[in-house]
């Protein structure tokens, strides 16, 4: 599961697809949902310098990616259509951070109990086409959580965030990109886990 994760030179694609187009889907739906809160968000020196910092501080991905996407998600595709298995995990994922709300000190305990349940949902299915696309790569699921999380670190609104990751599930869904048989959008096998 380690091989996994290290960076490998046919992602290079994938991994500049996360953190560009994450970044651009949740700048535009800001834009669109919340053009005042664009006034207090970092300047681009200050974000490109908060990435890395995420990226290593935030433990959230690592303490969890290698679960949900490198252990539960290769299973679930084994016996469940794609989209199935992303529904299920986003809703197992939603549970799993439940707990979190009730802690006044986490980040989580100021946000929308259901919001956070389309966003788990909508979250998970984007990164399951990602994970599929990408041979199951465990370095793009690690980029997209943190992707995710940095969001909401920098000041981008949740509601923006929750907005622009279900227009990214719908498009997916709405292409065909979880279809269980050969769409017009083949869908690749998933990686081999064992």
């Amino acid at each position: 599961m380690l091989a996994r994760a290290r960076p490998r030179m046919a992602g290079v694609r994938w991994y500049l697809a996360v953190v560009l187009g994450f970044g651009i889907a949740n700048f535009v739906a800001v834009r669109v949902l919340a053009p005042t809160a664009l006034v207090g968000l970092p300047r681009w020196p200050q974000l490109l310098s908060l990435l890395p910092a995420t990226l290593f501080l935030d433990t959230g991905p690592l303490g969890e990616e290698f679960g949900w996407r490198g252990f539960a998600l290769p299973r679930l595709l084994k016996v469940r259509p794609p989209l199935v298995a992303a529904v299920v995990l986003g809703a197992i994922w939603f549970a799993w951070h439940l707990p979190t709300f009730f802690v006044p000190t986490l980040s989580q305990s100021q946000l929308s109990i259901p919001l956070f349940f389309i966003n788990s949902v909508a979250l998970s299915i984007v990164m399951t086409w990602l994970y599929l696309r990408s041979d199951g790569d465990l370095l793009v699921m690690l980029l997209v959580h943190a992707m995710a999380n940095y969001c909401g670190a920098i000041g981008i609104p949740f509601l923006a965030e929750v907005a622009a990751e279900v227009v990214l599930a719908a498009l997916i869904v709405a292409c065909g990109g979880l279809r269980a048989g050969p769409p017009w959008l083949l869908r690749p096998s998933p990686p081999d886990i064992d």
